[in-house]
């Protein structure tokens, strides 16, 4: 099984727009890796999955104040 850096509540707390544009595709990459992996018949990658997906979330969150922000 390989290494995926997903990044921390704080890193993502200081992410740019820009950046959490490419973490966040670069995230939903990664989930589809993983869940090809197991149709494959690789292992599971259940918390791989879940610890990305909580990752999204905090990114979309974090993406939605920035926009909220510069409309203000």
């Amino acid at each position: 099984m390989e290494y995926i850096v997903v990044p921390t509540t704080t890193e993502i707390f200081n992410m740019s727009s820009m950046r959490c544009q490419q973490e966040r595709i670069r995230l939903k990459n990664e989930i589809s890796f993983a869940r090809g992996d197991e149709t494959t018949g690789g292992p599971s990658n259940a918390n791989r999955i879940a610890a990305i997906k909580a990752a999204l979330e905090q990114i979309e969150d974090r993406l939605q104040n920035l926009t909220n922000r510069e409309a203000a």
